[in-house]
């Protein structure tokens, strides 16, 4: 198995098509992070060596804010910064 992340730290943003789509996930977030937080905490190093790894993890984030926001669509989830240790 991998070893753990002892640190992983992220800035990100979620695109919507509207302002009203926007203020609906805004009242959504706190469910959108928790999602995250819990896929987060499952992760090791080796999930997200390279930029396939990054790849991935965009991917995964986004099916689960879109989960979370339903019926509202979240076009793409954008890193403005990762750190991980």
């Amino acid at each position: 198995t991998g070893t753990k992340i002892n640190f992983l730290k992220t800035s990100l943003t979620l695109q919507v098509s509207s302002a009203k789509d926007q203020e609906i996930v805004k009242a959504l977030l706190p469910k959108v992070l928790d999602s995250f937080l819990v896929h987060l905490r499952s992760l090791s190093i080796e999930d997200l060596r390279g930029s396939a790894g990054f790849q991935r993890l965009r991917e995964e984030l986004l099916l689960r804010a879109n989960a979370v926001a339903a019926p509202v669509k979240i076009h793409d989830v954008l890193f403005k910064s990762i750190i991980l240790q």
